[in-house]
């Protein structure tokens, strides 16, 4: 029976073996290091199609040993399964949901036709096939019919399907190369096989009527036994599954996970728009966003029949809310009033119908060849029989301030008003996990064996489509053998010791390692009247309780001097936000001009809430951008209450960003690090999101430690072309922190170790072809010349993975927390990784609710671990396994483990400063912003520039983005 742990019981699921994990993937991960030397990665004729990374230099050894169970199965091919894969090209080109039905339709082609139960395909260009066809290059007509057709239109679009045969699989090549030990040994089908397998394993989900996929890896069941929960009027969450295929050592697995998806619930269009809005609140952009893709079923028409007798349902696409700028390319353009006004607002041209003189009888429709609201031209017609209200032609004048839509596109726009609407289930592009999500560990896994595996298909009747392929799936998870590492005791000032057991622990009666001095300081209040819940005195303001923090920080080690008082208060408008701005920005310049010469501001905000993101973006950017201030922002009502805690997590801030160091460990747990020749880096990129505005371009930020003791990591920013995800300027971006390095140590380090953030598998090549020549070259242009020939500095470069679906599970009691998940600590090597690389998974930090993502860590340059002998009874994994687990603790404005290493962590963190300087471009909240899945960036738009994310020089060397 294998074991899901409760918090105090073991829970079994029928049918499974005692929880041991493979002995045959044991010892073929033991064989490939058996009397083996690793070779050295040979990258001086890397390419992008066969990088090869680092081999791992064994397995990690630390630790208590434990077993886990893990959310993967087996794939179990047979040993003459062979398929041929196909690239599809569709004339004229289509996408989305269109070219899934071209595709579909494409495969009932009667060349397919002894291949019926063997073809599968991805829904975008690529069939995978388990017969050849007759014809390597072949062209196919594709008629186009709707689902719910049984015959083409006599007017159908017909597509011409060009199908071109690219290659054959051999899946047990595939076998062969996971069970090999030889560690040269390569694949070029590695990737191409997978891909085959995920499109057979995603055959049975993603045609079935009650399953929604979203993406080619997620999958959704919308039947009546699904499971979701409402998250407003609007919306539901829904819970499905994601599942991938995966080579490890001497397996192929499949990777089953939960993932829940927001959906629109299937509602009248202006029940979800007044929805939306008395939530949301009435800004027309923020609801075009919401709206954005939204599929709508027409009912103002009569519905047409198919040959059964069943509706032939009419459903369209929002582009987006009714704007000035549509179809300026005709010649009689619609008139828009305004971005999304309504029916009355919106009028378009009404031509004379093909073949028809007009008409002037009293009473008849509105004349053409003249333009027409929206509203008369509803409002001229009867309502088909078929229809009730208010789904009938004619709109209520009460309605005319519901925004009409427009389910064409820019250049031809197709209106609708709401009132003849109905959204249909979609899944929107963002996850909420939110409170829905927040389940048991072995709930979690119950479910993906359960529902799980009868929506992925691994269950009768749905996995009978894998026997055609030669494929199956041994339909329970697997185990994997672990280790629970100690965390470091955290030491403060005069060698105060912090350990706890949870990684988690408390700053009462201690100071910090190393206090800041913070200078002349003051507090901002910003009062809002209505919405403002702290509980200051009107008149005397937070004064008091600012007096009170002020002895916490001192009792922390903080060197502050008496706050200026009283501070500055400034009344905030509800709902104005562009007053708002010009107030904030009108104190801080009577804070910038003060004869003090304050350097630091506590600024108190009134509540909590999508109210108060416009007030904390507009603070950080004239603070940290012009005014040279460093800010903390605290929520009132919080602050006003005066708990030691709050105060002391507040004046870890106030520490970090003045240069102090908050807590430390000792030496011996750092490693390489310890001897001060190790700069370690952090880098990521944030993108544009679906509603950013089409101008806003990505963002690459860079940390980097200032010497041994890692407790203050100042950074830098470049903006750079959208969705980009290679840093362009990485050059500058590490010379400056190599200068910063060498004026505090008055020396280059020796070593440079690298944590990527933000980098999918995919391109994890594509950092090593664009990245690290651009770390090569700023270290040539840096160091000198003898530096280098002695081969310094010696880069290693380690990914950060947090947006996988690996999840661990305890098999007994004693292996599991509080809440039902792995022990902070744990960490897997084996057993799902490839011996030919070098990875691990870390779960470092303690998981307070929900199911425990462990951080994914994987090396694609290594010239600093594996030159080192290791340490007596370890290997080199276990070097940068400590040394990464140990630095979870280092994370300065936390008492516990977080959940990444730190220099990750802060890359992340300042890359978010960062969109809060260019909130405009991501975050656009005036009605004439352009969103960027509308309209491409004109020549009018401002553009964003290098001075947006350049932080103020009093700032530009501290960790501001805290």
């Amino acid at each position: 029976m294998a074991s899901f742990v409760g918090m105090t019981v073991v829970r079994s699921l029928p049918g499974e073996p005692n929880p041991t994990p493979d002995p045959q993937v044991t010892k073929l991960e033991d064989d490939n290091f058996k009397d083996k030397p690793v070779p050295a990665p040979d990258i001086s004729s890397l390419d992008i199609s066969n990088a090869r990374f680092p081999r791992r230099p064994g397995y990690g050894t630390q630790g208590a040993k434990i077993v886990l169970r893990t959310n993967y199965f087996e794939l179990l091919p047979t040993a003459n399964a062979v398929l041929y894969r196909y690239h599809v090209e569709i004339e004229p080109a289509a996408a989305g949901k269109k070219l899934k039905r071209i595709l579909a339709l494409l495969l009932e082609d009667e060349i397919f036709a002894e291949a019926q139960d063997r073809i599968a395909t991805d829904h975008a260009a690529t069939i995978i096939c388990r017969l050849k066809l007759e014809e390597a290059r072949t062209r196919v007509s594709v008629p186009y019919r709707l689902e719910s057709e049984e015959e083409p239109r006599e007017n159908a679009t017909t597509y011409t399907a060009l199908i071109q045969e690219t290659g054959t699989i051999a899946l047990s090549e595939l076998v062969d190369f996971v069970r090999s030990t030889n560690a040269n040994a390569t694949y070029n089908g590695r990737e191409q096989a997978i891909q085959a397998l995920n499109i057979i394993l995603g055959r049975s989900p993603s045609t079935s009527p009650n399953v929604v996929p979203v993406g080619r890896s997620k999958f959704y069941p919308i039947g009546v036994s699904s499971t979701r929960g409402a998250l407003s009027a609007t919306l539901e969450v829904i819970r499905g599954y994601y599942s991938s295929v995966r080579a490890a050592t001497g397996r192929i697995l499949l990777n089953v996970n939960v993932s829940h998806a927001v959906f629109y619930k299937p509602d009248r269009l202006d029940v979800v728009m007044r929805g939306f809005r008395q939530a949301h609140g009435p800004n027309p952009l923020s609801l075009q966003r919401f709206l954005k893709g939204v599929r709508v079923q027409v009912t103002h028409l009569l519905a047409k029949k198919d040959k059964s007798g069943q509706p032939i349902k009419r459903v369209k696409t929002i582009f987006r809310l009714a704007n000035r700028d549509d179809g300026q390319g005709q010649g009689n353009p619609p008139r828009v009033t305004s971005p999304g006004c309504g029916a009355q607002g919106v009028e378009f041209f009404h031509g004379d119908p093909p073949g028809q003189k007009p008409s002037t009888k009293p009473g008849a429709k509105v004349a053409p060849n003249r333009y027409i609201s929206v509203f008369q031209f509803f409002q001229q017609g009867k309502p088909p029989s078929h229809s009730t209200p208010p789904y009938s032609r004619g709109l209520a004048h009460s309605d005319t301030a519901i925004p009409v839509v427009n389910v064409g596109n820019r250049e031809n726009p197709v209106y609708l008003p709401a009132q003849v609407s109905k959204a249909t289930l979609s899944g929107e592009s963002t996850e909420a996990m939110m409170r829905f999500a927040a389940r048991k560990p072995w709930e979690n896994a119950q479910s993906i064996i359960g529902e799980g595996s009868t929506v992925i298909g691994l269950l009768p009747p749905a996995n009978q489509s894998l026997g055609p392929f030669g494929v199956s799936v041994r339909p329970r998870m697997i185990t994997v053998p672990a280790r629970v590492l100690a965390g470091p005791p955290v030491k403060y000032w005069a060698n105060v010791s912090k350990h706890s057991p949870n990684g988690s622990w408390n700053l009462v009666k201690i100071k910090f390692t190393a206090g800041a001095r913070i200078g002349n300081w003051t507090y901002l209040w910003l009062p809002m009247k209505g919405k403002d819940l702290s509980p200051f005195h009107p008149n005397e303001g937070p004064q008091q309780t600012v007096m009170e923090f002020h002895k916490v920080l001192l009792d922390n080690g903080v060197l502050a001097p008496q706050p200026l008082l009283p501070g500055l208060r400034c009344d905030l408008v509800p709902d104005d936000g562009n007053e708002n701005h010009q107030r904030i920005g009108d104190a801080f310049r009577k804070i910038v001009g003060h004869p003090a010469k304050l350097k630091f501001v506590l600024v108190i905000i009134p509540y909590k809430g999508s109210g108060t993101a416009a007030i904390y973006n507009r603070i950080k950017y004239i603070a940290d951008l012009k005014a040279g201030l460093h800010t903390v922002c605290v929520i009132g009502h919080k602050f006003g209450k005066g708990n030691d805690q709050c105060f002391r997590n507040i004046g870890m801030k106030f520490n970090l960003k003045c240069g102090g160091i908050n807590h430390s460990l000792d030496a011996n747990k750092l490693g390489i690090i310890s001897g001060g020749g190790t700069m370690v880096v952090g880098i990521d990129v944030t993108h544009p999101s679906p509603g950013s505005a089409s101008n806003a371009p990505s963002i690459a930020g860079i940390v980097a430690s200032i010497d041994k003791n890692l407790g203050q990591w100042p950074a830098d920013l470049r903006i750079q072309e959208a969705r980009k995800e290679m840093v362009s300027d990485l050059e500058g971006l590490l010379k400056g922190r190599l200068a910063l390095w060498r004026t505090r140590n008055k020396t280059l380090p020796e070593n440079i170790l690298v944590y990527r953030d933000g980098v999918s598998e995919g391109q994890y090549q594509t950092v090593m072809l664009e990245e690290l020549p651009l770390l090569r070259a700023a270290c040539a242009s840096t160091y000198p010349p003898a530096d280098t020939k002695k081969g310094l500095p010696r880069v290693s470069i380690i990914i950060v993975g947090k947006r996988h679906h690996t999840r661990f599970y305890p098999t007994r009691t004693e292996d599991c927390d509080d809440s039902s998940n792995t022990k902070n600590g744990t960490i897997v090597d084996r057993g799902i990784t490839e011996a030919r690389n070098w990875d691990f998974f870390l779960q470092a930090h303690t998981c307070l609710q929900g199911t425990a993502r462990p951080a994914h860590y994987f090396v694609i340059l290594d010239e600093i671990f594996g030159k080192r002998p290791a340490p007596v009874g370890q290997t080199q994994a276990d070097a940068l396994e400590q040394l990464t687990h140990n630095m979870c603790y280092l994370f300065g404005r936390a008492t516990k483990a977080v959940s990444i290493c730190p220099p990750a962590y802060y890359a992340d963190l300042v890359c978010e400063r960062a969109r809060c300087y260019l909130a405009s471009f991501f975050n656009p909240e005036t009605p004439g912003a352009t969103p960027a899945h509308s309209v491409a960036s004109g020549p009018q738009q401002p553009q964003a520039s290098a001075a947006d994310v350049t932080v103020h020089q009093d700032l530009r060397n501290s960790m501001f983005y805290i």
